[in-house]
């Protein structure tokens, strides 16, 4: 079994990732924001590990929201991917829309023709 990442749901410290737990909530916390960090799965749920090349430091950092700009899906919000470099609800995406045949689930039919690469 793999530990639950920070928002989850957890019995006790044991079960969640680097053992961080809120025993009043029953959930697994994570690091703040602006806080340093190792991976995405150690940020509190709407954060991921940023990695800044100028300050050669990785820290919790706010997703992007709808339509904002980004250069991955962990950079999105929860049911959001990076698609063209925009955050896009999940089965939002417009049809005859160029899409990566990865993010299919952006589409409304959740397919994407590998052939044409649109939706």
């Amino acid at each position: 079994e793999y530990p639950l990442p920070p928002g989850n749901k957890a019995e006790n410290a044991e079960e969640c990732f680097k053992h961080q737990f809120d025993s009043e909530q029953g959930k697994c916390l994570g690091i703040s924001l602006g806080e340093k960090c190792q991976g995405d799965l150690e940020c509190s749920p709407g954060l991921y590990c940023h990695n800044d090349l100028k300050k050669k430091q990785m820290t919790c950092q706010k997703v992007a929201k709808i339509n904002q700009k980004c250069d991955a899906d962990i950079k999105c919000g929860p049911s959001t991917l990076c698609v063209s470099g925009k955050c896009v609800r999940i089965g939002k995406m417009k049809s005859h829309y160029l899409v990566h045949p990865l993010h299919d689930a952006a589409c409304p039919s959740s397919w994407v023709d590998r052939n044409t690469k649109f939706c």
